[in-house]
């Protein structure tokens, strides 16, 4: 018996971080454009994106992208069955700088990852997948193995897929 392909939460975390690769770091540049103040920026590397599981390798880069879906919940009625699923996607920086410029730095990262995702959504699932978007303001923390210290903004995304 053949199983008709179902777009699910695989599908929706790879194209999630495919799209937020190909097209993140263009609104990263734009919005640190659009300011014309001279505060400087990193790019994120392409392997720097990890979605699902952080490691030592990842949080060794000065500038990474975390893609997590930390929450599912099933709605059903009768054979129908929709699944909505809390992603929380984070772009960290680690590092010690001017703390005024990098609270400035990180709000323009939040801006570039919203943009990048509210206006990249279409491509990013091949079905409809109904969203909201929260905004995650710029937080601070330390690993507790080490002195590092990271800088955090992201977006919380509810994605329903029925």
């Amino acid at each position: 018996m053949a199983i008709k392909r179902k777009y699910d939460l695989e599908d929706l975390l790879f194209d999630l971080e495919k799209d937020l690769k190909a097209k993140l770091n263009t609104y990263i540049k734009a919005v640190f454009a659009e300011k014309a103040d001279g505060l400087t920026f990193s790019e994120i590397p392409e392997t720097a994106f990890v979605t699902q599981s952080l490691d030592t390798a990842i949080m060794n880069n000065k500038i990474f992208c975390f893609i997590q879906c930390s929450e599912i919940a099933t709605l059903s009625n009768g054979p129908y069955a929709a699944k909505t699923y809390k992603i929380i996607v984070l772009i960290v920086v680690s590092g010690t700088q001017n703390q005024m410029k990098m609270v400035n730095r990180m709000l323009r990262y939040g801006r570039a990852l919203e943009d990048t995702i509210e206006k990249g959504w279409e491509s990013i699932g091949r079905q409809p997948v109904k969203f909201t978007l929260t905004s995650i303001p710029p937080a601070d923390y330390q690993n507790m193995n080490s002195t590092q210290d990271f800088r955090v903004v992201g977006v919380e995304i509810n994605a329903t897929i029925a």
